[in-house]
């Protein structure tokens, strides 16, 4: 890597990514040198020259640098495809020998220095996305240290077409390599979470095909059901709904708009002898009132909501949006009841989630205590100089 094209921060742009961020956007960069071609590899320095690191470089992105390896982390005669390798390695061995039949994020982006690139593994089924252009440029050195892995059953490509677009790419996705599996099992391929059994669409559910980043949030919603009347509103595929029915839940009504996903919800209480589980097709805002209206309560409620906002110029309209959501769960929680509330919009940081529940709080009225924040599972790690990838935010509350 010694003749790698080398790119300067501008002055008064080095602050951010010099404190530990994952990514420069283009107007930071000054570019005096001819472009090296998308998903290149180049070194970053600030506007005196200290160098940074080294991470690929797309200048037909807005996010147009990506750090692969802070400076010093690597000597610098490391060739790229060695420099990648160690990466995947240490990513794969900070998560220590998979459980039995378990589910478990492998290798998560910008958190793993591995920008753009995620892999889920699904009992040894991997599932995975490439969206930057420097892993899309190294996508056979990827896919020969997955498929060496050992356990590995499949490999399943499930990037999400919106994520490419922005670096200039095309759609992809489809089975990579899956011996001796069929469509049908790849439909519903089961795994564990916590004595829990689930099962995950690769082909065509939600994102790699489950939530996996919201364990730490389950678990806890299970330990706090025992006696509970529960809402968990929006359900999708029925996660939550089964935690706390197992946990003991007196009763446990699903709201999610999605009858595809609602499908999969029932089978899943099924699949765990989930009694006491109801699901509702609804729009969630509209249940919200209705049951408020009806005058019915709950000791615990789940929100966990799509993200409201794509970018930082819609985190208006979401700040809006969980205050009024949040505003609905509070007025149906019983004195003495727990609410659980998560946002999944990484454009918005944790503590104007927080302002905007407790806005709803005081619109309701309510006094709120906070218990906990659960946050995403450990192996959705965190950079602690990068905010942006501490994308999911939760809340656990209690209603005096």
């Amino acid at each position: 890597m010694d003749n790698l094209p080398e790119y300067s921060l501008k002055p008064g742009k080095e602050r951010r990514i010099a404190s530990g961020s994952a990514w420069a956007f283009r107007n930071e960069i000054d570019f005096k040198q001819q472009d090296p071609g998308p998903g290149a590899l180049a070194r970053l320095k600030t506007s005196k020259g200290r160098p940074l690191g080294v991470g690929f470089v797309n200048t037909r992105s807005n996010l147009c640098f990506r750090m692969l390896a802070p400076h010093g982390e690597f000597p610098p005669e490391t060739d790229a495809k060695t420099l990648l390798g160690a990466r995947l390695a240490q990513a794969v061995a900070a998560r220590g020998r998979r459980e039995p039949g378990a589910a478990r994020r492998l290798v998560h982006a910008e958190g793993d220095w591995l920008p753009g690139l995620v892999v889920d593994d699904y009992n040894g089924v991997l599932v995975f996305q490439i969206h930057t252009e420097g892993m899309e440029r190294r996508r056979g050195v990827i896919l020969d240290f997955l498929k060496a892995l050992e356990g590995t059953k499949a490999l399943i490509e499930r990037s999400d077409p919106a994520a490419r677009a922005r670096e200039g790419l095309e759609p992809s996705s489809g089975v990579v390599h899956a011996p001796g599996l069929d469509e049908d099992f790849l439909r519903r391929v089961p795994f564990t979470e916590d004595g829990l059994h689930f099962t995950a669409d690769v082909l065509a559910g939600h994102k790699t095909g489950f939530f996996l980043d919201q364990r730490p949030a389950r678990v806890l919603a299970r330990t706090l059901s025992s006696g509970r009347d529960c809402l968990d509103v929006f359900c999708h595929s029925g996660a939550f709904s089964v935690a706390l029915a197992l946990g003991g839940a007196r009763s446990v009504l699903g709201l999610e708009r999605s009858a595809e996903a609602l499908e999969l919800a029932r089978g899943h209480a099924r699949l765990n002898r989930a009694e006491g589980c109801a699901f509702e097709a609804v729009d969630a805002f509209e249940r919200l009132r209705s049951l408020e209206a009806e005058g019915r309560r709950f000791g615990l409620v789940v929100l966990d909501p799509p993200a409201m906002a794509k970018d930082g110029e819609a985190v208006g309209g979401a700040l809006r949006g969980y205050r009024e959501i949040n505003l609905r769960a509070l007025r149906l929680l019983m004195p003495g009841g727990l609410l659980l509330t998560c946002s999944c919009t990484g454009a918005l940081d944790e503590e104007r989630f927080a302002e905007a529940v407790h806005a709803a709080a005081l619109d309701a009225p309510a006094t709120l205590r906070e218990m906990a924040r659960p946050g995403q599972a450990w192996d959705h790690p965190r950079l602690l100089g990068a905010p942006e990838t501490r994308y999911l935010k939760s809340l656990l509350l209690h209603k005096a």
